[in-house]
């Protein structure tokens, strides 16, 4: 999606760079100081889940909701793709636009229902936040250090396949092409630089 839309990548690269003055990478300290990579982050978790049905579960006692009977030992799946894709709660809810996570005024705005992206209830994931921590530093190291755009030789954003193959309980992208570059000599230095102290700031 940094590929398919520049103008995405390169909000969210100014605020990374006005946060790290572009001399380190990106830290967990950073994260409250950068809510559109945030809003980027949970957007990218709505806009195209790993797994759009959830986890199964079955039921251990008969139960109603909603008026609906439902015995013990039936097999419950949460449709949490229908969930994110709700337009109710999600206007256009087929377009990539992180800022629906931020509030007018341009602060994060968090969502709780995102967290069905992880499960429900004593069966959710017990790895989801060190899976959300990791999906910001990922993204915020990324787009901080690299550029990414469309393949070498086209200048169509469209020409990049964005569809996600929905035939399975995973889903996964299909075979895409594009072209990843370091943003600068900093930030190559940064790239080859020593982990322990790419984050020099916090030591």
């Amino acid at each position: 999606m940094l590929a398919r839309y520049p103008a995405i990548q390169e909000r969210a690269q100014a605020e990374l760079d006005a946060v790290t003055g572009g001399t380190r990478l990106p830290s967990f300290e950073d994260r409250p100081n950068l809510p559109y990579v945030n809003a980027l982050c949970k957007e990218v978790m709505r806009w195209r889940m790993v797994t759009p049905m959830g986890v199964p579960h079955r039921c251990t006692e008969d139960d109603v909701y909603e008026g609906y009977f439902i015995p013990k030992g039936s097999m419950i799946i949460a449709n949490a793709w229908a969930m994110f894709r709700d337009p109710t709660l999600y206007p256009e809810p087929d377009t990539f636009d992180p800022e629906r996570f931020l509030t007018a005024d341009g602060q994060f705005k968090d969502d709780p229902l995102i967290n069905a992206a992880f499960g429900f209830g004593k069966r959710i994931c017990p790895g989801r936040f060190v899976a959300d921590s990791t999906i910001f530093l990922t993204a915020a190291t990324v787009m901080s250090s690299f550029h990414v755009g469309s393949p070498k030789g086209s200048a169509n954003e469209a020409c990049i396949n964005d569809n996600v193959n929905l035939g399975q309980m995973i889903a996964r992208p299909q075979p895409f092409q594009c072209s990843i570059s370091p943003r600068g000599a900093k930030a190559e230095e940064l790239i080859m630089q020593d982990p322990s102290t790419a984050h020099s700031a916090y030591k």
